[in-house]
């Protein structure tokens, strides 16, 4: 028998399986829903990282329970400086 330990290469104990709204407002200030399975409070500070410009935003999440992370988006019509 053969043995190949991937727990290390699997990724995190954690999914994520959808997120409301899926759209907003450049302003940000859009209380955003994620939905999922695996969260943890003993994660510590929940960071939540936006994509969408040169460089990422992260804004703090919120622990709800084990399916729910709210947080907060941040505003993506100012342009960031390099």
């Amino acid at each position: 028998m053969w043995m190949l330990p991937v727990g290390s290469i699997t990724g995190p104990p954690y999914a994520i399986e959808s997120i409301k709204p899926k759209v907003g407002p450049l302003t940000g200030k859009t209380k955003l829903s994620i939905y999922g399975a695996g969260f943890k409070e003993t994660y510590g500070q929940i960071t939540v990282r936006f994509f969408g410009g040169k460089a990422p935003i992260d804004t703090v999440g919120v622990f709800k329970d084990e399916n729910l992370i709210e947080c907060e988006t941040p505003p993506f019509d100012q342009p960031k400086k390099c």
